[in-house]
């Protein structure tokens, strides 16, 4: 089987590291996917990569924000609300976690 995917370790100087930290922080991404979005920034910004790849990657991190978005959505109705009460909202957030869970996965095979 062959594989698409290949790794690339970095050793960051501390500054490096912090900018990362700081991309992480304002994208709510790990370590990884921020990481890779920097690289795919800056690779399309050398005219390394097509437009097209650029955009590929581009709707998978939007996707993966909109997801983690939804989940954190349902959090805060799962604590501030009381579910007997709000049953109907409650199946409505089920309903839209499970799509956003869908399209998360779609756009990550994707990539």
């Amino acid at each position: 089987m062959k594989s698409t995917q290949h790794g690339l370790p970095l050793y960051l100087s501390a500054e490096l590291n912090m900018g990362l930290v700081d991309l992480q922080h304002k994208k709510r991404l790990g370590r990884s996917y921020a990481g890779l979005l920097a690289l795919v920034e800056g690779l399309y910004q050398f005219d390394c990569i097509t437009q097209e790849v650029y955009e590929k990657f581009l709707s998978f991190f939007s996707a993966f924000i909109i997801l983690v978005a939804m989940f954190v959505l349902a959090a805060e109705f799962l604590f501030f609300y009381n579910l007997t009460q709000n049953m109907i909202l409650y199946y409505g957030y089920c309903v839209i976690l499970v799509f956003a869970l869908f399209c998360g996965i779609r756009y990550r095979t994707r990539a």
